[in-house]
Order: C-alpha cells, then sequence, then structure tokens
C-alpha cells in the first residue's frame, strides 16, 4: 500500500489547501496528475436502521468525541464520516480537535469542520494505586464540556452521547434500545434499572464486570446532561479528579449530582470489560483473539478498534456494509478546485482548495481520547488511510 505524507498548509485559513493522495512510493516524485484512493462503497449499501437514527422516532441523539492531530484518531473518524455513521449518524454531532481540522466526507461531500478545542493535552500514566496505564484526559474534555454548554445543544436532545474515536458506534441501534426501554418518571415496577427516561436524570452503566460507566459508550438522558454540563464545575471543586479519566469523572461527577444509574449492558461489547459472554466464559477480547474483529451481536458499539482496517471490518458485519474494496474514485489535476468548507457542525461556506497539496501520512496506531490502552494483539491489517487537513 501506499505510503503517504501530510504537507502543512502554509497560506492562511481562509485559503487552506486541501489533501489529496498521491503515489510517494520509493521517495519517487509524485505523477503531476493524482489518483484519489476512497474506502467507502456505496451509501446506499449501509443498513441505514442500524447506522442512523430514525428522524420520525421520538427521542434524539447529541453525539460527540475528540480526537487529536497526530494519531490515529482523524482517519477512524473518517472512516465512519464517509458512511454517515459514528456520531455522524446521530440527530447532531460535534468533534472536538486539538486544532482546526477538516475532514474529507468524500467525493461530491463538504469537508467536515471539527471544533477546535486547544489547549493542554492527555498524557498517559498510571492510576493511583495501580499498574494499569490510563490516558489523562480529563482537563481536555473539560474544554468540550465548556463548549457544549455554550452552545446549548445537549438541550435540543433528548440524550447526549459521547464516543471515543476507536468505537465502532451505530446510533440506530441505541436510539432503538432506548426507546425500547422507555418509562416514564413514575415507573417502579420490574427490571426498573433497564428503563430509561430523558426527563429523569439518568446515565447507563454499560459494563457488567465493573458496573462501570465505560467511556467507549456514555450516554447520559437530558436531564442528567443539563445537571451535568451546568454542573462539572462544581465537580471540579469536589471531587479529587486530577489523576483520573474522563470516563471517571464523568461518572462520578453524575454521582455527585445526583444522577441515578441504569443499567445497558446490552449495548456495548469492550475488550476491557471482561464479562463472560458466551457458555464457554470468553470474554470480548477472548473472541477478539480468536476471530479477529467480532461485530454480530447487534449491540449499538463495539471497541476498541484502532486500524481503519478492523473498524471498516466491524461495520461490515455490524451494519452490514457490503462489497467493500478501496476503489479508484477519479483523478485530480494539478488544476485549482472548489470545494464547501463548513464550519463545526457541517454548517455550510465556500473555499477553494488547491489539489496540488501532498497528502495525509500513515498514522501512528494508538487512541487518546479513551481511557485505554490497546488490546494485547491488534491486527495491522493493510490500509489505505483517508485524508484529513487541519488549518496552519
Amino acid at each position: 500500500w501506499r505510503r503517504l505524507s501530510l504537507e502543512q498548509p502554509s497560506r492562511p485559513m481562509a485559503e487552506a489547501q486541501a489533501v489529496v493522495i498521491r503515489d510517494q512510493e520509493n521517495e519517487q516524485e509524485p505523477p503531476r496528475a493524482a489518483q484519489v484512493v476512497s474506502l467507502i462503497s456505496p451509501a446506499e449499501e449501509l443498513n441505514r436502521t442500524v447506522a442512523a437514527v430514525d428522524a420520525f422516532l421520538a427521542q434524539s441523539l447529541y453525539c460527540f468525541a475528540v480526537i487529536r492531530k497526530e494519531s490515529v484518531e482523524p482517519w477512524l473518524m473518517r472512516a465512519q464520516l464517509i458512511r454517515k455513521t459514528g456520531i455522524f449518524g446521530c440527530s447532531e454531532n460535534t468533534l472536538f480537535s486539538d486544532v482546526p481540522m477538516w475532514l474529507d466526507a468524500g467525493e461530491g461531500q463538504s469537508l467536515y469542520s471539527t471544533a477546535p478545542i486547544p489547549g493542554e493535552g492527555a498524557w498517559k500514566g498510571n492510576v493511583p494505586g495501580s499498574t494499569e496505564t490510563v490516558w489523562h484526559n480529563t482537563p481536555v474534555f473539560f474544554r468540550a464540556y465548556n463548549w457544549i454548554r455554550e452552545q446549548g445543544i445537549h438541550k435540543r436532545h433528548h440524550w447526549t452521547v459521547k464516543v471515543d474515536p476507536d468505537t465502532v458506534f451505530l446510533p440506530g441501534t441505541l436510539q432503538r434500545e432506548l426507546v425500547s426501554h422507555y418509562a416514564g418518571p413514575s415507573y417502579w415496577g420490574e427490571g426498573f434499572m433497564q428503563h430509561f427516561d430523558p426527563e429523569t436524570p439518568q446515565y447507563v452503566v454499560n459494563c457488567r464486570q465493573w458496573y462501570s460507566f465505560q467511556g467507549p459508550l456514555e450516554v447520559m438522558s437530558k436531564a442528567a446532561a443539563l445537571l451535568f454540563f451546568d454542573g462539572f464545575d462544581q465537580c471540579k471543586l469536589a471531587l479529587a479528579w486530577q489523576s483520573w479519566g474522563e470516563d471517571w469523572f464523568a461518572s462520578h461527577c453524575l454521582q455527585h449530582l445526583g444522577a441515578q444509574q441504569r443499567e445497558g449492558f446490552n449495548l456495548l461489547d469492550d475488550m476491557y470489560c471482561s464479562s463472560p459472554m458466551n457458555d464457554q466464559g470468553q470474554t470480548y477480547l477472548d473472541i477478539y483473539k480468536q476471530n479477529g474483529p467480532t461485530c454480530t451481536d447487534g449491540k449499538a458499539a463495539f471497541h476498541p478498534y484502532k486500524t481503519v482496517d478492523e473498524l471498516v471490518r466491524c461495520l461490515e458485519q455490524s451494519a452490514k456494509l457490503h462489497d467493500y474494496a478501496p476503489v479508484i474514485s477519479g483523478t485530480l489535476s494539478e488544476s485549482t478546485t472548489a470545494a464547501k468548507v463548513p464550519a463545526a457542525g457541517m454548517r455550510t461556506t465556500t473555499q477553494t482548495v488547491d489539489s496540488t497539496t501532498a497528502a495525509a501520512p500513515a498514522p501512528p496506531s494508538g487512541s487518546s481520547s479513551g481511557t485505554n490502552t490497546p488490546p494485547p494483539t491488534p491486527s495491522q491489517g493493510n490500509q489505505v488511510q483517508p485524508a484529513f487537513t487541519s488549518a496552519p
């Protein structure tokens, strides 16, 4: 597969350059006409009932994620963007990044603009009193929380969902589960802990082993989101969060603010949750080591998949994406073409894009937005990495 490189644009943001994938094998000068390589098969091949929310169902989702440019995360998110799934299949979404960044949404589509939240980065270290290594990323998320609070997007939706970039997430499946388990705030019947109500402050624990609020899929009701985004500054003062990952902070903060727990153990397959999944007592990590990507049990999310190849294979299984293969979608000459560069949340404006820019590098492995290190034996696979660009 091709070796890719990223040339940072040097012009002002208003004249920022697009990214085009070119052949630079053996350090040779790229040809004057560049082939654009696409990972997508036709959009209609997706099973939209699981890949995206149903606008006609009564409950809507606001979804967000956080990425770093110097990581695999932009590529993982773009693989979902071009398929209109993951957070991009929610009723409304925000993708935060450490620098201004645009993701190529596919041929004929507007570029997707992230919401930049520059500042102190995440760092990796042990949990106090433990040998477990986690990403200490809570300060990064404080900036995302501030942005959400200022914009008030969570107030428009029944559920707020934070997703890790290395999570295969099917918002249509999550929406159906939330709707099917809906019960009003006065419900105290059988299965009370599995009944969800957006008007009651609730957050969903999703790992039976730890009875925990796992970072790959953090689901909170509208009432809980109102408490959380208005009150997380109180938690910063009251809780000893400095050595915590973001998911640990979020769950403890929600508890501190009076939100209730609900159980959603059927929503997430996570290699860092060691609950048995079958009669043989195998965990999701055991099954992954035996079979590779395994996303066939109808859950809403699968974690972690840290290469584009494995993420797409998981999508093939879970969202019925058919006939996947890298394809040549056309050629670009060295002429200047027009493209749309929207602001965060896909508000559309028009910019000029210079197609002569060199393209994105083969990304490093690993994701800093979640709280865990990669599983022991991920297979790398052959990858053609999607392109993205960052503002200067």
